[in-house]
């Protein structure tokens, strides 16, 4: 697949966003995360933040937009749970799909140890469990704390040309379809 523009615009001055491999700690009453900014290759991070989790992995792909008839908008579970191995096999097929379309999120989930990332639309990563181990991580390829900050008024983009992967990659399983969440959008 070769590269698209980027999936997130500012809308006032029409350029991507790029973020500068920052990361923030967030916490409410209900959790406690990071919020990740990558620069570039959010999937090969995704990879290497969940890679000493262990145990199972369940996915969730999460189609914001639809742009097939066939496949609607909502949440699509994988389902079974998968070795690491198998995940990484998935995340890093349709890493361009992900990282060059605006239209989706995906999740990965370990039941194990309650570990969760979620590569989000807005081209961040949202990573719970293991706060200690993903900042190492992090400092290790150079991250640093900083607020992240998403444009006010943006856009997010979508390529026809990437419709056949949406396509295949709604093929690699039977998938369990759930409705979208407001929390989604």
């Amino acid at each position: 697949m070769k590269d698209h523009p980027s999936k997130l615009v500012d809308s006032i001055d029409g350029k991507p966003v790029i973020y500068s491999d920052i990361w923030d700690f967030e916490k409410t009453s209900a959790y406690e995360r990071l919020l990740i900014a990558p620069a570039n290759k959010h999937v090969e991070l995704m990879i290497d933040l969940a890679e000493k989790w262990g145990g199972l992995y369940r996915l969730l792909y999460v189609m914001i937009v639809s742009r097939h008839e066939k496949y609607p908008e909502g949440r699509y579970q994988c389902p079974k749970q998968i070795e690491f191995h198998d995940a990484t096999y998935f995340l890093r097929k349709y890493s361009n799909l992900f990282e060059n379309d605006g239209r989706h999120h995906i999740w990965l989930a370990s039941d194990d140890n309650k570990s969760q990332l979620i590569y989000d639309r807005h081209n961040v990563i949202y990573a719970y469990g293991d706060i200690e181990m993903y900042n190492n991580v992090l400092t290790e390829k150079g991250f640093r704390k900083n607020k992240v900050l998403f444009p006010f008024i943006h856009s997010h983009h979508f390529n026809k040309d990437n419709d056949i992967f949406v396509e295949q990659l709604m093929n690699e399983w039977e998938w369990i379809h759930f409705p979208l969440r407001d929390s989604d959008r």
